[in-house]
């Protein structure tokens, strides 16, 4: 999932003359931020969310010396942000830029692999 909507989303706005470069995306359910964190390599804004509960994992997956994506480089750390972020009717901010702390509106609104066999969908409609 998340390598496949990299490649697409590689193929699609890398050929623009400005690539990713600066382009605002949220990431729902990032998990491990693979997709958050690549996107950040290639010049992107990215914040990554997902619940509360789940978010101390993924910033570890970044930051701690074993961590999955250790080996981002320091450019793209910093264009990269977590935040937390419930599903459901009216458990966000309706501003979803606010949340990000974007200077702008979000450009793309990214998410691999969110649901899986028996998940409630509804929540994911709703936000």
């Amino acid at each position: 999932g998340a390598l496949a909507l990299l490649g697409h989303l590689h193929e699609t706005w890398g050929r623009q003359s400005s690539g990713l470069s600066g382009l605002r995306v949220l990431e729902l359910g990032c998990g491990l931020p693979l997709l958050a964190g690549s996107l950040a390599a290639l010049g992107a804004e990215v914040c990554a969310t997902d619940h509360p509960r789940v978010l101390p994992k993924a910033e570890a997956a970044v930051t701690a010396e074993d961590g999955l994506l250790r080996g981002l480089p320091a450019a793209a750390r910093e264009r990269l942000r977590f935040r937390p972020l419930a599903w459901g009717k009216g458990s966000h901010p309706g501003n979803l830029s606010e949340l990000c702390g974007f200077d702008g509106l979000v450009d793309l609104v990214v998410g691999a692999d969110l649901v899986y066999d028996g998940f409630p969908v509804d929540a994911v409609h709703e936000t």
